[in-house]
């Protein structure tokens, strides 16, 4: 599992010891690896996918440039995300769902 930034850290492993048993709280202050945020789409007409890579910029990090860049695209389902990183080497790679029910139903 992997949680980053959690203020309340002995709150969240007491609740997940009573929902899983003995768990150890294992903190580590340095990323091993670099963090990448992307934005995975495809367009509309052609299925085709890309990776919208993420920019610590702040002239790139516009609203107005991204809504730009996805606005002909739609968003490619769970299968079709793996299959194309699957496909381009970037695998293993982490996918978040910002709900409970999405995590449960892409799970």
């Amino acid at each position: 599992m992997l949680i980053s930034n959690i203020k309340n850290k002995n709150e969240f492993l007491e609740w997940f010891v009573s929902l899983r048993g003995p768990t150890s709280l294992i903190e580590h202050n340095q990323r091993p690896v670099p963090l990448e945020i992307s934005l995975v789409t495809s367009n509309k007409m052609s299925n085709n996918i890309k990776i919208l890579k993420s920019t610590n910029k702040k002239k790139d990090n516009n609203n107005s440039k991204l809504s730009k860049l996805t606005q002909n695209s739609k968003k490619p389902n769970l299968d079709e995300k793996i299959n194309y990183l699957e496909d381009k080497s970037l695998t293993p790679c982490i996918f978040f769902f910002f709900s409970q029910r999405k995590s449960r139903v892409q799970s």
